[in-house]
């Protein structure tokens, strides 16, 4: 019974393993059978592939010998890992030298999956992942890398499973990578002719050539070239362009390799960031395929370059940014120009042949680019300056004459110069006041001006020998007597010109008018903005911005063409201003007090008209001074709003407010009512405005500061940037060292406001473009439409230029400006972070009152990126990375100005 026994167990053991054998076949028939179908090959459109690794040092497994219950965990986690961080595809590494990480018939399992040992497991990792990959909607790709010619069969075996395609590595190292490719490619195409063949390789190893010819014979699907950014003298787009010139006239999708192992945490965003831009800006690039998914897991900063590079929901268009390579002067852009003597120096710029030698009158001159665009300051003296360019057989010649303009007779004019026609904009003086007008007219002519109706005759005031000749005529005249509480307009002032036997008649651009001696002299702003200036004269010393329909109270005195107002010493412009007629009172009264919440922010509706407002901003309180306002009720103080802060933690209160603690308006002694806005402690505001609603009434806006998004990879999800390209249209802006033989200032600007628009998207943002194309559009376009639509942040992108008497190839840096304090922490971020990532000198960010910088609703900064007037500027600022770094720098000071708010901004704790 014994021996029985003894022989018996031997077959026992082989029949049980022979039934586990066909058990385990027929489970894998089945499950491969039930499994979906494969995913439609849509990795061209995706542009997003992960490797999953395997082995000892990958993703996959985390130890040898686990279950099948904890290795189906682990497949399950790195699915939900990829698709989390936005990957469509998957590359499953099914190779481990010479062993695989499926049930192979001809080669061993590999140790790392079922240890030393080869514990038995009827668990296949493919096949399992194959079924999770087609109920995710995630197309699935055996990778597999390639050691020998021998493993042909192995790709064969991979017929099995339900699978998008096969992928090839390491194929450069075989003895003839194309044979192999064919043979494989042949193989497949007897067992699952649908399935897609791929090669990843090492680009210095492979040669376009061979694999154009394996992708035109139609055996490569897909082409990942690893190209080595920095690795060889080409540039990294250089080597993409190389790539996707091999790939015409194919069906094969070129998907660049991303190897993430040799990457800086530090730096990734750098240099990947860059390699993505680089690549979306090839169209023949389908995407990428990422080297591993641990690279991810260790360091999401990877991940978050990654993920918010595909996030752009509009791609980046196309603009011509290329250099003339022939011979030729541009600046100046004509061959002879005359210059006074205060010109002692001129710089002359144009562009040529890089590869030839450049001589300025028979001496080689020194170039600073590689495109061939070049400038020089030339020494200039009395008289003609001629100077000769040449290069090989061409020549180039350009004549300065200077001149003294002491010693050349004025021009004759037959007309009155327009800009001296009184007034330019519209003046209103007191009855009984007699004043004194001016124009330029020729000499020897007679000119009358017609005032309400009545003829007054000019007289020239200094005789001249010169018929001609500009000259200047004046004339008095006394305000007539109007009703003393009103204002009456007189007209326009109609001038005729009599002269060499010719009448002429001019009018003038703004009225006269006549005011009581009781009556205010009421003016409404009739722009989209404008400026109180502390001086008659000059742009500085900017006291407030008015928006369109607020009032003004003046006092009748005029200066350079501006208004001083009545109520503070400060000057409004003419050309920006209506006097109105008839009675009116410079005095606003507000008996009605409203206060909304918006989308962005809340407002207080005031119900009346707005006069100059006032604001100042500082430690979490907000106060506005409306001038000749009276607030019923307020002459000893009133509060509008008061909540303990403290009490908003208690789940009954409901804050009408969510900006402020207080809000209080308090009749001032002079005459205008001060409002005050004091801030709930961590509450930032971006700004505030003043202005007049479609129903009229007067409100004063202020504008919630948003934070960044918990959002993964996008901080600015939520945020609205409004992005300003300077210039367009007919404004070239600066027309650069290379003149019409490069791009002008305005299409500078526009590739960086894209390329800035393309990163901001990436992270999350809203934005707007206020030009997309070379269209213009004025100034006040631009503040109307940031003030329609409430951006969270305003920034104009320019690039610099130096007046043509300066050395340019001597100045060289990024700076930028601004105005409101609000706005000091974006302009000086902006300056150093691109400085940080493009290495261009910088000049630190400073105040001035340009238009784009006096947007009060939120940030608002102009950023000055190079000199274009600099050849070596030009060149490097249309480079396509000096675009993309300059853009990631702009971003990276965006999100600081959103993570970290003005210093001033202070919540407001100060009770």
């Amino acid at each position: 019974m014994r021996k029985i026994v003894y022989v018996l167990l031997p077959v026992v053991f082989l029949l049980v393993i022979l039934f586990c054998a066909v058990f385990a076949g027929a489970q894998m028939l089945r499950f491969a059978t039930d499994l979906p179908p494969a995913q439609t090959f849509t990795l061209a459109e995706k542009g997003r592939a992960l490797v999953i690794s395997t082995a000892s040092d990958g993703d996959f497994p985390s130890a040898p010998g686990l279950g099948s219950k904890e290795l189906k965990a682990e497949l399950d986690g790195l699915l939900d890992h990829a698709q989390q961080n936005g990957f469509e595809a998957v590359y499953f590494e099914v190779t481990d030298g010479n062993s695989v990480f499926f049930r192979s018939k001809t080669l061993p399992a590999s140790a790392a999956w079922v240890g030393e040992e080869k514990t038995f497991t009827l668990f296949d990792p493919l096949a399992y992942l194959c079924s999770r990959a087609a109920q995710r909607g995630v197309e699935l790709y055996a990778l597999a890398e390639i050691s020998a010619e021998e493993q042909t069969t192995l790709c064969t075996e991979l017929a099995g499973y339900t699978l998008s395609g096969v992928v090839l590595a390491n194929v450069e190292n075989l003895n003839d990578p194309a044979a192999f490719c064919r043979s494989v490619s042949s193989a497949m195409a007897e067992t699952d002719p649908q399935r897609k063949l791929g090669l990843i390789f090492d680009e210095s190893r492979l040669d376009p050539e061979t694999v154009n010819e394996l992708a035109g014979e139609g055996i490569l699907d897909l082409v990942h070239p690893i190209i080595a950014a920095g690795a060889s003298d080409r540039s990294y787009g250089a080597a993409l362009t190389e790539w996707s010139d091999a790939m015409k006239g194919t069906d094969a999708k070129l998907a660049i390799y991303q190897d993430m192992t040799g990457l800086n945490s530090q730096t990734v965003r750098d240099e990947l960031g860059n390699r993505l831009t680089t690549a979306s800006l090839n169209e023949s690039v389908s995407g990428a395929v990422f080297s591993h998914l641990g690279a991810f897991r260790q360091q999401p900063v990877y991940a978050e370059a990654a993920l918010s590079h595909f996030a752009a929901a509009d791609p980046l268009p196309s603009i011509d940014l290329s250099f003339s390579q022939e011979l030729g002067i541009h600046a100046p852009a004509q061959e002879t120009i005359r210059l006074p003597n205060s010109y002692t120096t001129y710089f002359v710029s144009g562009t040529s042949d890089p590869g030839q030698p450049l001589f300025m009158d028979g001496e080689e001159l020194e170039r600073t680019t590689t495109n061939g665009v070049w400038g020089v300051q030339v020494e200039l003296k009395m008289g003609r300056n001629v100077f000769t360019f040449a290069q090989g057989d061409q020549t180039a010649k350009v004549t300065i004459e200077v001149y003294n303009p002491n010693n050349t007779a004025p021009k004759p004019i037959d007309r009155i110069t327009e800009s001296s026609i009184f007034p330019t904009g519209d003046r209103a003086y007191r009855s009984g006041e007699e004043i004194t007008f001016t124009c330029v007219a020729p000499s020897g002519a007679r000119v009358v001006a017609n005032i309400n109706g009545a003829p007054v005759a000019m007289t020239q005031r200094a005789a001249t020998a010169m018929w001609g000749i500009p000259a200047t005529f004046s004339a008095s005249y006394v305000m007539p007597s109007v009703s003393a509480q009103e204002v009456t307009d007189l007209g326009n002032i109609t001038y005729t010109l009599a002269h060499n036997g010719t009448t002429t008649e001019y009018t003038s651009a703004g009225h006269l008018l006549a005011a009581g001696q009781e009556a205010d002299i009421v003016a409404e702003v009739k722009t989209v903005m404008t400026g109180l200036y502390n001086a008659p004269t000059g742009d500085g010393n900017l006291a407030a911005n008015l928006n369109r329909g607020t009032r003004v109270s003046l006092c009748g005195e005029y200066q350079n063409g501006r208004a001083l107002l009545e109520d503070r010493d400060v000057y409004i412009p003419l050309a920006d201003i209506t006097i109105l007629t008839g009675k009116q009172e410079a005095r606003q009264h507000y008996k009605f007090l409203e206060l909304r919440k918006t989308e962005k922010g809340e407002e207080l509706v005031l119900d009346g008209g707005l006069n100059a407002a006032y604001p100042t901003y500082e430690n979490g309180l907000l106060t506005i001074t409306l001038a000749d306002t009276v607030v019923e009720g307020a002459d000893s103080g009133l509060t509008i709003l008061e909540i303990d802060p403290a009490d908003l933690s208690k789940s009954s209160i409901q804050s009408p407010s969510g900006l402020f603690s207080r809000i209080t308006v308090q009749n001032d002694p002079d005459g205008s009512a001060t409002f005050s806005f004091r801030l709930l402690p961590g509450v930032f505001l971006s700004g505030w405005d003043a202005y007049i609603n479609q129903d009229g009434q007067a409100v004063l806006y202020c504008q919630r500061m948003p934070s960044l998004s918990n959002e993964y990879a996008k901080p600015l999800q939520g945020i609205t940037i409004m992005v300003d390209p300077g210039h367009g249209g007919g404004d070239i802006g600066a027309p650069g060292a290379a003149g019409a033989g490069g791009p002008s200032e305005a299409q500078v600007n526009l590739a960086l406001a894209h390329m800035l628009r393309y990163r901001l998207q990436q992270l999350g943002a809203e934005v707007i473009m206020t030009r997309t194309d070379d269209s213009g559009s004025t100034i006040y376009d631009r503040y109307e439409l940031g003030q329609r639509l409430r951006p969270d942040l305003y920034i104009a992108v320019h690039h610099n230029s130096l007046a043509v008497h300066r050395d340019a190839n001597e100045i060289f840096f990024t700076t930028g400006y601004y105005f409101y304090p609000q706005s000091e922490q974006l302009a000086k971020a902006a300056v150093e972070e691109t400085h940080r990532r493009t290495g261009r000198d910088m000049l630190e960010a400073s105040y001035a009152a340009y238009y784009v910088t006096r947007m009060t609703y939120a940030p608002s900064i102009l950023f000055e990126t190079g000199f274009v007037s600099n050849p070596r500027e030009q060149q490097d600022c249309c480079d396509s990375n000096t675009i993309y770094q300059t853009a990631c720098g702009l971003a990276d000071a965006i999100c600081q100005t959103f993570e970290l708010p003005y210093t001033q901004a202070t919540e407001g704790e100060a009770q």
